[in-house]
């Protein structure tokens, strides 16, 4: 720099900040609460048709922060209001329970089921494992090992509140889902039935 050269004018570098919009608030507040439930439904682990709703609306106070957000399927959203719709009615109290599992882990399901196994449906049988922990927890210590990946066929089956409130509670220590609970009941299931009949 030559010395007869003016000195750079060296004031403050102004950075404009725009605030969000409501939209652009929207939009962060949905993609934080698919990445918090890796895009799949909070309640059957399906990846498609995901809605992501407010567990307390804002009509009621509830704010766009991740844990007040819950991704849901279509299925299960559907099968929530059918359930609502039918206690409201007194007609049904009943809760739905939607699970993905693997084709091959279903082949071997429904299998043992028309072997006349003692169960007339994929419900049944979750209905009785789900009561079988609820009574004895101990002897499901190890039912985080038990786990199927597959995401190839939904299963809906519906329970009673009651007991579906009994099972989740037992799975609190345990840190499972219940959907993933249930995956690992199947695969235990079929565990012990293969290993009877060999005997």
């Amino acid at each position: 720099m030559a010395a007869d050269d003016p000195e750079p004018e060296s004031g403050p570098i102004e950075i404009l900040i725009h605030p969000l919009t409501e939209h652009q608030k929207r939009v962060l507040w949905r993609e934080a609460v698919l990445d918090r439930y890796k895009n799949c439904c909070a309640n059957c682990g399906g990846p498609d048709h995901l809605i992501v709703d407010m567990l307390v609306p804002e009509a009621a106070g509830g704010q766009l922060v991740v844990n007040n957000g819950v991704t849901i399927c279509r299925t299960c959203q559907v099968a929530a209001k059918a359930a609502d719709k039918a206690a409201e009615t007194g007609t049904v109290k009943r809760r739905p329970v939607n699970v993905w599992i693997s084709r091959a882990l279903y082949t071997r399901l429904t299998a043992d089921i028309e072997l006349a196994a003692g169960f007339r449906s994929m419900g049944s049988l979750v209905r009785y494992m789900m009561d079988r922990v609820v009574a004895h927890p101990d002897l499901f210590e190890d039912l985080v090992n038990y786990q199927d990946e597959g995401m190839d066929v939904k299963i809906n089956v519906w329970v009673e509140p009651s007991s579906y409130e009994a099972f989740k509670n037992v799975l609190a220590d345990k840190r499972l889902s219940v959907t993933d609970a249930v995956k690992g009941l199947f695969c235990m299931y079929l565990d012990t039935v293969t290993s009877v009949r060999r005997n």
